[in-house]
C-alpha cells in the first residue's frame, strides 16, 4: 500500500490506484478495467477530488459521476459521504462531484428543453399504467395499418410505445416506425414522455443543438463513466456526440450482463479505438478489497477471469473457507415442489449477523422467497424475517405512482377508502391478518367504521384498535377529499405495523415512500385544485426514487435478482437453487455453455464480502458448479433435510 497526497494525506490506496491517479494527472482520458470488490467507485471519487484539487472542476462546474441505475447511483453518494465523514473529502470537496444515473440525467437536460418538441410546462416520466396503454394504442394503430406484410411480426417489436427514431427502427418498415414515433411524440407533447424515450431523445437533442453540446462540455468538465461494459448503442452514440474534455471510463468486461439491451463486451475496445486511448492508459486494478477471504476468494476470481469464466484454470480444493455448499435433499414421506425446498433451504442457510443477500435468477423466484421469508407459516414454526427486495418488477415507488395516477379519477368517499385500503394491502408483506384470520382489507374498509367486525362477540384487541383508528375519519362528512387522503395514508403506516405485529413485517420501502406522501399531502394548501394535490404527490415519489432505503450496510436480508446486485456488497451471498432444471416457476437455469450466464453467476458471486453459499438439488445440481470445480464427489458436503418441524 502506498500513500497519496489526494485525495488526503491521510488515505491509504494501493499500488494499481496511484498508478490511475498518477496518470490522470498527466493526460485527459483514461480507462481503468478493474474485478467486483477492487474499489473503482473508490477511485472514481478520489479522480474527481483530484480534478477540483488541480483547478479542473469546481462547484458550478462539477466532475460528473455517471451510472447506470439507481442502485449504483446510491452506493457511489454512499462512498462520496463515507468519505466525506472520514475527513478524506471536505465538504466543499464533496459539492464539486454531481452524481446520476444516465436515465435521470437525460430526462433532467430534456425538462429544460421541452419546448423543441412543443411542450409548455414541466415533463414527467410516464407511470407503467401509462406506458401500457400507450403501447396498446400503438398495436391497435399497427393492426390497422394497410400495407404491412406481416403484421405478428410487427407488433411483436419490444416496447412499442417508446420512441425509436429512424437509427433505432433500422430494419422495420417505415410505415412500423411513424406509428410507434407518433404515438410517443403525442406522449412527449403530453408532458409524459416514457422512461425509454429518454435516451433516444436526448441523442437527437444533441444531434440537432450544437449549443447544448457546448453548454455540456463547459458545465462538466470531467465525466467518470462507471459499469462501461454495459453501455447500449443509443448511450454510445450519446458519448461519441458529446466528447468529454476529461473522462474516467470504469468497466469489468466479465460484468457485462446487458447483452439483451445491445451492450457488448467489445464496447471498452471501440471506445479505445476511436477516442484514441493509448494502450498505456488503459490501466487495470487487480487487488481485492471486498472480501475478508482475501486471498482464497480473489484467488478463485482470478482463476476464473483468466479463461472468460470457463473455469478451467480454476483449481480444485478439497476445501473453500469462503464457500458453503448445500445439496437439499427432500423428505421421503412428503413430495415438496422446488420452490418449497429452495425455501426451507434458504431458512436454513440464511445468517443472523452482518447482510445476507439472497440473490437470485429471476423476480418471480425473488417475489417468492420475500413474501415467504417475510411472514411466518400458519401451518409450522419457523424463523422468519424482515427482507428488503431490491429492485424488482413491481417496485414500489412505479406502483404507487401508477396508485397516484389512479387517484387523479377518484374523488368520490367510498373510492377514496377503496384507494387507501389497496395503500394498507401493498405495505403488508403477504396477506394480511386481523384478529388471527385472514381478512381482504379492501372489501372490509370499505365499510362503514361501526360496521367493521360486528359479526364477532369478541373482537380481538387489533380489531378493536382499527374499528376505534378509523371511527376518527372514515366516515367525516366534513372532511374533504385531500383530507381524507392525508389520513387515510397516515393510518396506512400505522395499520401495517399494528396489523402484522407477531407474524410478518411491514415493506419497510413502501412505508418510506407512504412517509413521504404524507408530508407532501400535509404541505398542501387548503383548496388547491386536485389536479396539483395529485401533482405533489407524485413529486414526492420521484424526488425519492434514487435514495435506497434498505442500503445493505450493517444487519438484515436482502433479496434481488443477479442482474439487480450490480453495484452491491453483502457480508453473506445465498444462491437459492443452482439446478440444472433451472429455478422454479420459469425453470430458467444458469447454462454453463452460455457465456452470459457465466458472467451473470459470477456477478453473483461476487457481491460477496465473507461467504457465498451454494443451494442446489442433491439429485440435479447445475453442471456450471462441476465446471468452476465448487462441486465434487469427493468433496465434503452438508446435507439439509428438512421436516414440517422445522
Amino acid at each position: 500500500m502506498v500513500k497519496t497526497t489526494l485525495p488526503s494525506s491521510e488515505l491509504c490506496i494501493d499500488d494499481d490506484q496511484a498508478a490511475v491517479l498518477k496518470r490522470l494527472l498527466e493526460v485527459s482520458r483514461v480507462m481503468v478495467e478493474a474485478p467486483p470488490g477492487t474499489g473503482k467507485t473508490f477511485i472514481g471519487v478520489c479522480a474527481a477530488t483530484q480534478a477540483y484539487r488541480q483547478g479542473r472542476t469546481s462547484q458550478d462546474r462539477p466532475a460528473l459521476f455517471l451510472t447506470f441505475s439507481r442502485n449504483a447511483r446510491a452506493q457511489i453518494e454512499w462512498e462520496i459521504n463515507r468519505q466525506t465523514r472520514n475527513g478524506w473529502l471536505t465538504n466543499d470537496e464533496q459539492r464539486t462531484l454531481q452524481v446520476s444515473n444516465f436515465h435521470a440525467f437525460y430526462f433532467e437536460i430534456l425538462r429544460r428543453r421541452a419546448g423543441i418538441w412543443g411542450r409548455v410546462g414541466d415533463l414527467r416520466p410516464a407511470t407503467s399504467a401509462e406506458s401500457a396503454r400507450r403501447e396498446a394504442v400503438a398495436r391497435e394503430k399497427l393492426l390497422q395499418c394497410p400495407n404491412l406484410s406481416d403484421r405478428s411480426e410487427s407488433t411483436k417489436e419490444n416496447r412499442m410505445g417508446s420512441l425509436f427514431l429512424a437509427h433505432d427502427m433500422a430494419g422495420i418498415s417505415s410505415e412500423v416506425a411513424e406509428v410507434v414515433a407518433d404515438v410517443a411524440r403525442t406522449g412527449l407533447k403530453n408532458g409524459r414522455p416514457d422512461y425509454d424515450d429518454f435516451a433516444p431523445l436526448f441523442r437527437r437533442l444533441l444531434a440537432v443543438s450544437p449549443a447544448i453540446l457546448i453548454w455540456l462540455r463547459a458545465k462538466y468538465p470531467f465525466v467518470i463513466l462507471d459499469e462501461f461494459q454495459d453501455t447500449d448503442d443509443t448511450q454510445w452514440e450519446i458519448l461519441r456526440l458529446w466528447q468529454p474534455t476529461s473522462l474516467l471510463v470504469l468497466y469489468d468486461r466479465h460484468q457485462m450482463i446487458y447483452e439483451w439491451r445491445h451492450a457488448s463486451t467489445s464496447r471498452p475496445q471501440q471506445l479505445a479505438r476511436e477516442f484514441g486511448i493509448d494502450t498505456d492508459c488503459q490501466l487495470q486494478l487487480a487487488t481485492l478489497h471486498r472480501s475478508e477471504t482475501e486471498r482464497e476468494f480473489g484467488e478463485f476470481i482470478r482463476e476464473l477471469r483468466a479463461d472468460n469464466l470457463l473455469g478451467t484454470g480454476v483449481s480444485s480444493k478439497t476445501t473453500r473457507p469462503w464457500l458453503r455448499m448445500i445439496p437439499y435433499t427432500p423428505s421421503d414421506d412428503r413430495p415438496e415442489k422446488a420452490e418449497q425446498r429452495c425455501l426451507r433451504a434458504v431458512r436454513k442457510a440464511i445468517c443472523t449477523s452482518g447482510t445476507t443477500g439472497v440473490i437470485t435468477r429471476t423476480n418471480k423466484l425473488a417475489e417468492y422467497l420475500r413474501l415467504k421469508l417475510s411472514r411466518q407459516p400458519a401451518t409450522y414454526r419457523a424463523s422468519y424475517f424482515p427482507c428488503s427486495l431490491i429492485g424488482g418488477e413491481n417496485s414500489p415507488d412505479e406502483w404507487l405512482r401508477d396508485a397516484v395516477e389512479g387517484l387523479r379519477h377518484t374523488q368520490t368517499k367510498p373510492d377514496l377508502k377503496r384507494w387507501v385500503a389497496s395503500i394498507l394491502v401493498r405495505l403488508l408483506v403477504g396477506d394480511c391478518m386481523v384478529g388471527g384470520r385472514d381478512m381482504n382489507l379492501v372489501t372490509q374498509l370499505t365499510k362503514p367504521a361501526e360496521q367493521l367486525f360486528k359479526r364477532y362477540k369478541e373482537p380481538a384487541p387489533d380489531m378493536i384498535w382499527l374499528r376505534n383508528r378509523l371511527a376518527r375519519w372514515w366516515d367525516d362528512p366534513a372532511m374533504d377529499s385531500s383530507q381524507m387522503v392525508v389520513e387515510g395514508l397516515q393510518f396506512a403506516v400505522e395499520a401495517a405495523g399494528k396489523l402484522t405485529k407477531g407474524h410478518a413485517y411491514p415493506d419497510r420501502d413502501m412505508a418510506f415512500y407512504v412517509r413521504r406522501l404524507v408530508t407532501a399531502a400535509r404541505s398542501s394548501s387548503h383548496g388547491e385544485p386536485w389536479s396539483e394535490f395529485c401533482d405533489r404527490l407524485e413529486s414526492a415519489i420521484l424526488g425519492g426514487t434514487h435514495f435506497i432505503r434498505s442500503a445493505p450496510r450493517d444487519t438484515g436480508v436482502f433479496i434481488l435478482t443477479a442482474h439487480q446486485s450490480k453495484g452491491w456488497g453483502f457480508d453473506h451471498v445465498i444462491l437459492p437453487w443452482l439446478s440444472e432444471a433451472g429455478e422454479p416457476f420459469t425453470r430458467t437455469p444458469f447454462r454453463a455453455s452460455e457465456e452470459g450466464d457465466r458472467r451473470l453467476l459470477y456477478v453473483a458471486f461476487t457481491r460477496a464480502k465473507k461467504r457465498v453459499t451454494v443451494i442446489y438439488p442433491e439429485e440435479k445440481p447445475a453442471r456450471i458448479l462441476s465446471l468452476w470445480k465448487l462441486l465434487s464427489k469427493a468433496e465434503p458436503t452438508e446435507v439439509v433435510q428438512m421436516t414440517l418441524d422445522l
